[in-house]
């Protein structure tokens, strides 16, 4: 089973993250400092709360704590479609972006709970941001659709 979330605005730091229906499943907001991004803090309508440290490279999903070095196995390239394997609670997921589609796509067996879409909607996040910084350009709002598979 599919579904789609798609990031209202452009700027993925803070915005409502919605479905087909336009019901708010997630939202993103990050706090600023005089260096650039704090915190990112994911908010689910369920009341998972995540939260990405952009200074000290970790993330959080309800109290758990780890490093982006320890979650991520094998990243692709700068230049790659593929954005490598990412782990969390044992579990491999494989993420790859597919630009000529402008969808960001996961394929998971089946996902456990709302701690694991947590997670993955936060790879994505990682993925992106890191994509958008690279190249320093932005995009129209609604142009890129997640899939959780």
């Amino acid at each position: 089973m599919s579904i789609p979330f798609t990031f209202v605005d452009k700027e993925l730091l803070n915005t409502p993250i919605i479905d087909a229906a336009d019901k708010v499943y997630y939202t993103t907001s990050t706090t600023q400092g005089f260096t650039g991004r704090k915190i990112m803090t994911v908010m689910a309508a369920s009341g998972s709360v995540g939260l990405i440290d952009w200074r000290e490279k970790t993330l959080s999903i309800n109290g758990g704590h780890k490093s982006w070095e320890s979650l991520r196995k094998e990243p692709g390239g700068i230049f790659s479609m593929d954005c490598g394997e990412w782990n969390w609670a044992d579990r491999p997921y494989h993420l790859k972006y597919q630009y000529t589609y402008k969808e960001l796509l996961v394929r998971a067996e089946r996902m456990q709970d709302e701690g694991e879409r947590m997670f993955l909607l936060m790879a994505i996040l990682l993925t992106e941001i890191g994509r958008q910084d690279r190249v320093k350009r932005g995009f129209k709002a609604g142009e890129v659709l997640v899939k959780l598979v």
